[in-house]
């Protein structure tokens, strides 16, 4: 394990994919969903601290970070339910979301410069849906809320040189249900709990810590 405490600052770039999520009317006009595999992109960022070496029977010696993961997704969504009891099809769906994640990191040196990292954590999530659930005319979804969010996944890194590396991680997101208003007075839509795979590419610069002790 490194003798140096580090900062490491990624940049954070890919995709994300949303299962489907129950979206309900809070009049009982509509119950319905957006349709699952929703692709979206991802763009983000995050900085982390190297804590201590943590010894783990069977896995080995790894280090033990802690850090902030910030990142906006952006997909299209589908709506499809019933409207009054009849199927109806939604237009113009979108979402927009921003999560900020506090994660702990375990890194694990897997020989010639390469560390497999594993991660979880929990933040929250601002999300801003937009479109009319209930077709062309109907009620559009205006305002964003806030959920809480949990995280967990992987990292594969290639170290290049002591202070550069690059790879790649996949994760799963879990976010709580939110409501908005609408455009029709006294309406409101329910968001349902959501699940996001992410799957991104990672370059990370890592820097040592002028006069801190070592891990």
């Amino acid at each position: 394990m490194p003798d140096v405490r580090k900062l490491h600052f990624s940049l954070i770039g890919g995709g994300a994919n949303l299962n489907h999520i129950d979206v309900n009317s809070l009049s009982g006009f509509y119950a319905g969903t957006t349709e699952g595999g929703a692709v979206g992109t991802l763009w983000g960022g995050s900085v982390f601290v190297d804590i201590m070496p943590v010894q783990l029977p069977l896995l080995g010696s790894s280090m033990l970070s802690v850090g902030v993961v910030a990142d906006v997704t952006n997909a299209q969504l589908q709506f499809t339910g019933r409207c009054g009891g009849f199927p109806c099809t939604g237009t113009n769906g979108s979402v927009s979301e921003t999560a900020v994640i506090g994660e702990l990191n375990l890194a694990f040196p897997l020989g010639g410069g390469n560390v497999y990292n594993w991660y979880a954590g929990g933040g929250v999530v601002f999300k801003t849906p937009r479109g009319n659930p209930t077709g062309l005319g109907g009620p559009g979804i205006t305002g964003s809320d806030t959920a809480p969010a949990f995280r967990i996944g992987g990292t594969l890194m290639h170290n290049f040189t002591d202070n550069v590396a690059a790879g790649v991680k996949v994760g799963y997101q879990w976010a709580g249900s939110t409501n908005y208003d609408t455009t029709l007075p006294g309406e409101r839509f329910h968001f349902g709990r959501e699940g996001e795979l992410i799957f991104a590419a990672v370059l990370t610069f890592s820097m040592p810590i002028a006069g801190a002790p070592p891990p």
